[in-house]
C-alpha cells in the first residue's frame, strides 16, 4: 500500500469519477484505475461499485475513506507539531483545574515562573467540576489539569505528578445543631451525614471517611456522594457535615466553620496530570520548570 494509491482513492472518492480524479492528479486513466485496483487487492475488499458513467463507494469504501482521511489529518498534525517542537518557546498551554480550588495558594507560583521564562507561550486556564475536567484532559482540550489524587484513576494514559499535600478539615455551618456548643470537637459529631463532593476516586474518599470516623470514634454516620455545590447547600442548611482541604476551603461561605483534622493522618495530595498521547512540547517545558522550582 503506497501513499499514491491512497491519494488516488481519496480523490476518486471525492469526485466519484475516475476521469476527473485522474485529471486532478495528472495521471492517465489507466494509471488511476491500476492504483485503485492494486489498493483493493491489497486490502482484500472492493472500494467502488463501477457503473457506466460513474463510480459509487461500497460500504467498505465509505469506512476506508473515513479511515484514510483521519490518517492524513493525523500525519499532518504530527508534522506541524514536530515543526513547532523545534521551537518550544511558541504555542499554547491550557490548564484545567477544579472550579472550587484557590490557585493563588498553590499553583500561581509555578504559572508565573513559567510565563516569565516562556513569554511567547500562551497560557489559558479552564475551571470545571471534576468529571468534565477529566474529559477535557483525555480529549486534549486541556494539556494539564490540577486536581486531587487523580493518579488513582485507572486510565493508563495519564501521567500524574505530586505537587504537594493539603491538610483536611471537617466542615459545618452556623445552622448545624452543634454549632453553638462550647469547646466543640470533631468527636462530638455523632450520627452525622457526610456530604462529599463527587470525585473520580470515590472509593478512596469513602475509605478516608471510614478512617476518619474510626479515628475520631464517630458512630452511625452516613455518606452521600453529591456535587460540590450540593454538599455546600446541605452543610449550609445544617443537614450534616463535609470534608474539605485547605486549598478548597478558601471558596466556602463565611458562615461555615472548619475543624482541622490530624494532619499526620488526614491530608489530600494535589496532583498535576497530563496525557501520554498529548505531544505539546510546552507540557515538557512546564514540567521541567516545576521540577526546577521544587528542587
Amino acid at each position: 500500500m503506497t501513499s499514491r494509491q491512497i491519494e488516488c482513492f481519496l480523490v476518486a472518492a471525492d469526485k466519484l469519477n475516475f476521469t476527473t480524479a485522474s485529471e486532478i492528479l495528472f495521471l492517465s486513466q489507466s494509471n488511476m484505475s491500476r492504483n485503485i485496483s492494486s489498493l483493493e487487492e491489497e486490502l482484500g475488499m472492493k472500494l467502488f461499485e463501477r457503473q457506466k458513467n460513474k463510480v459509487l463507494l461500497t460500504e467498505q469504501g465509505v469506512i476506508m475513506y473515513e479511515a484514510f482521511n483521519q490518517m492524513n489529518k493525523y500525519i499532518s498534525s504530527r508534522v506541524a507539531l514536530a515543526k513547532n517542537g523545534s521551537n518550544a518557546e511558541q504555542g499554547k498551554l491550557t490548564f484545567g483545574f477544579l472550579y472550587y480550588m484557590d490557585l493563588d495558594s498553590f499553583i500561581t507560583e509555578y504559572l508565573n515562573h513559567f510565563r516569565q521564562k516562556h513569554p511567547k507561550i500562551e497560557v489559558e486556564l479552564i475551571s470545571l467540576p471534576l468529571k468534565p475536567l477529566a474529559h477535557i484532559l483525555e480529549s486534549g482540550e486541556a494539556d494539564i489539569i490540577i486536581s486531587h489524587d487523580f493518579s488513582s484513576n485507572s486510565n493508563n494514559n495519564i501521567i500524574s505528578y505530586e505537587l504537594g499535600t493539603s491538610p483536611l478539615y471537617c466542615v459545618y455551618s452556623d445552622n448545624h445543631p452543634l454549632s453553638q456548643k462550647k469547646d466543640l470537637s470533631i468527636s462530638d459529631f455523632q450520627n452525622q451525614t457526610f456530604y462529599l463532593a463527587e470525585t473520580i476516586a470515590s472509593t478512596d474518599i469513602t475509605h478516608m471517611v471510614h478512617k476518619f470516623a474510626s479515628y475520631y470514634h464517630l458512630d452511625n454516620y452516613k455518606i452521600k456522594s453529591v456535587s460540590y455545590d450540593t454538599s455546600l447547600l446541605n452543610v449550609g442548611l445544617g443537614n450534616g457535615i463535609s470534608v474539605t482541604d485547605a486549598i478548597s476551603s478558601q471558596k466556602i461561605p463565611n458562615t461555615f466553620h472548619l475543624l482541622e483534622l490530624d494532619s499526620t493522618q488526614f491530608y489530600t495530595t494535589i496532583m498535576m496530570n497530563w496525557s501520554k498521547n498529548n505531544f505539546n512540547p510546552a507540557i515538557t517545558a512546564f514540567v521541567k520548570d516545576t521540577l526546577d522550582i521544587q528542587n
